[in-house]
């Protein structure tokens, strides 16, 4: 239940697209923020998303750390590029983060591959995005 309102709250606040999905025993929360609001903004491209994922124990709600995080985002119907997130604070809760350029305004699929530590299996989680801003 914590999980739950610390989304609501954080949706209420930044205003964003998040997604949540449970894989085995680990909650997935996805966040999809559009590069120019983050703190710093970035410059390199108007197209720029930043990705942020947090993960959870499905039973008890606590931050999991630790675990190697792969995202691979592609346009519906093409390629995508992946690549390994790094680990950081967001919101005061362990998090894994990297950007992405998302140019079109069509729709992303986004697949995020969890390796825990201690655990043998890699879990994968399947996302899907439409921007929801406009585009300068």
């Amino acid at each position: 239940m914590a999980v739950l309102s610390f989304m609501a709250t954080s949706i209420a606040a930044a205003a964003e697209i998040r997604q949540r999905q449970v894989v085995d025993d680990v909650e997935i929360v996805l966040a999809v923020l559009h590069a120019e609001r983050e703190p710093e903004p970035r410059i390199e491209s108007q197209y720029e998303h930043h990705l942020v994922v947090w993960l959870f124990d499905k039973s008890t709600s606590k931050s999991l750390k630790g675990a190697q995080v792969k995202a691979e985002v592609a346009e519906a119907g093409y390629a995508g590029s992946g690549k390994l997130l790094k680990p950081m604070m967001v919101e005061g809760k362990p998090a894994y983060s990297g950007f992405f350029a998302m140019p079109g305004r069509s729709e992303y699929r986004i697949m995020v591959q969890i390796k825990r530590p201690g655990k043998p299996r890699v879990i994968e989680a399947h996302f899907e995005y439409r921007h929801h801003h406009k585009l300068r």
